[in-house]
């Protein structure tokens, strides 16, 4: 694997210092900042290819930090904080950031996260629209296809909104488990359902509703995270694959995304058109089907319909 560049924003030199040393030992080349507006001015004149990032920093606090580089860049951002509480941490997945890491903690804790996350994005870009595909009992071989060819995202994405479809999530679902089961990685499902979509459609007809699915599948595809993906699995049903650690991060990041939908609209003759989802969440189990992982998923998502809709359950 070639030299990864990591810069590390924190304002504490002492910090500062054993983190960087840290990283230098494990072939990393270190980059370091004492405050935010430094670490901006070393993410715009270098490649970097994650950022180790401290919310209370001066000049330029860290959220505003993790707000500028995201609208330029992807770059994998971990948050570092004493900020433990459960908004703070979604205030940082609101930002897109990838990870989030509450002080005090050993480099060693950091450094995990750190190969974690970079191993996961190379391995999603990696199986990202490649292999073999099964359509109708034809097998179809997806690295046969160049990046921009018609066939291939009309076999992976969604024809309406142009997130990855059923056949691709189903594909990389079994992807995630073979990770799961080789490597011991863990992530979680959501399985999102839109309410009272036939209310929608009845009201303002198809050509309405299909707008609102893809004002929902943009909004779901924009704010989820490097190593995430989120696919229409059909009608007004999403799925998105999470990679996580617990139980709370998968209902933090289901809880950002339920909020962000709530608040957003889609303008209909100068009639705002508000709409809500129900999520339903659980982690990957050891060796287990996808079959049971999704089932288990959808029956959490209706125990959210059935508590009052707009709401999440993760279990």
């Amino acid at each position: 694997m070639d030299q990864k560049t990591i810069l590390i924003i924190e304002d504490e030199p002492t910090i500062n210092r054993i983190i960087s040393n840290y990283f230098v030992k494990e072939d990393y080349k270190v980059l370091s900042a004492l405050n935010g507006e430094k670490g901006l001015e070393l993410f715009h004149n270098n490649h970097v290819d994650v950022i180790c990032l401290d919310i209370m920093i001066p000049k330029v606090s860290g959220w505003q930090v993790a707000k500028t580089v995201r609208e330029t860049s992807n770059v994998p951002i971990v948050l570092m904080s004493a900020l433990s509480e459960e908004e703070d941490i979604l205030k940082g997945y609101s930002l897109n950031v990838d990870d989030y890491i509450t002080k005090p903690f050993a480099p060693s804790v950091l450094m995990a996260k750190i190969k974690s996350l970079l191993t996961r994005i190379e391995y999603s870009e990696t199986t990202n629209l490649s292999g073999t595909y099964e359509v109708n009992g034809i097998k179809i071989d997806l690295d046969s296809f160049n990046e921009d060819s018609p066939l291939k995202e009309l076999l992976t994405h969604d024809e309406l909104t142009g997130i990855p479809n059923r056949r691709y999530l189903d594909f990389y679902l079994q992807n995630m488990k073979k990770r799961a089961d080789d490597f011991h990685d863990t992530f979680g499902v959501i399985f999102i359902d839109i309410d009272f979509f036939k209310n929608i459609n009845d009201t303002y007809g198809h050509q309405i509703g299909d707008e609102i699915l893809k004002l929902i599948a943009k909004t779901l595809q924009t704010n989820v995270r490097n190593n995430d993906l989120v696919g229409r699995y059909g009608g007004e049903e999403f799925i998105g694959v999470i990679q996580i650690d617990n139980q709370k991060q998968l209902r933090i990041i289901s809880e950002k995304l339920r909020l962000l939908i709530e608040q957003s609209s889609y303008d209909y003759e100068g009639k705002e058109i508000k709409v809500t989802i129900s999520i339903g969440g659980t982690i990957y189990q050891d060796r287990e089907s996808i079959e049971s992982l999704v089932t288990r998923a959808d029956g959490l998502m209706y125990t959210s319909k059935q508590n009052g809709r707009n709401k999440s359950t993760i279990k």
